[in-house]
């Protein structure tokens, strides 16, 4: 496939639905940084605020829609 035929073809694909910030839906999403600033607690706080359906999360919108949420967290002893 041509690069313009990649072109042609991205245009009638649907949009992908993000569940939030740039994490599309049915995928992993990485969340990283130094120890103890928080990423468990937010990392939780994101998955359970998507698998009750709310609308927002930090002020970013949310489908609102109940989803399956899988947190793993990889610091633990």
């Amino acid at each position: 496939m041509s690069f313009a035929e990649m072109q042609e073809a991205l245009k009638t694909m649907p949009k992908p639905e993000f569940l939030f910030r740039g994490i599309k839906e049915k995928s992993f999403g990485i969340i990283f940084g130094p120890a103890k600033s928080g990423k468990s607690i937010f990392s939780e706080n994101l998955a359970m605020s998507i698998a009750v359906g709310r609308k927002s999360f930090l002020n970013s919108k949310l489908s609102g829609i109940p989803k399956k949420t899988l947190f793993i967290g990889l610091e633990e002893f």
